[in-house]
């Protein structure tokens, strides 16, 4: 299946050591593998392993606006969905169904 990006912006990666981008893949793919089998359930679980500025650099957005659509999901837009479904290499429907379940655990 398509993804929305090919790949993580090259600029972004070649400001980066390569042990670092090397740690940022590893964490990627432990993440790719929690979501796919339902084990994340809330971005706290992402922020153990992926912090939330590399997550919101990764994803192209600033990091006080990404914090601002994390207490409000229903400000993700389906592009920054897309970006975060890219970043893990996850099907976009796994990337929404995450995202709506944050949007229903926060207006609970």
């Amino acid at each position: 299946m398509p993804t929305c990006y090919q790949m993580i912006h090259p600029k972004i990666i070649a400001n980066r050591s390569p042990k670092s981008e090397q740690k940022r893949l590893r964490k990627r793919e432990i993440l790719k593998t929690r979501f796919e089998s339902g084990q994340v359930i809330n971005f706290e679980q992402v922020f153990d392993i992926y912090s939330k500025t590399a997550l919101a650099e990764d994803i192209y957005i600033s990091f006080y606006t990404f914090i601002k659509k994390k207490e409000d999901p229903g400000r993700f837009t389906l592009h920054d969905i897309c970006r975060l479904a890219n970043l893990f290499n996850l099907d976009f429907s796994i990337a929404l169904d995450f995202i709506l379940t944050q949007f229903k655990t926060v207006k609970k």
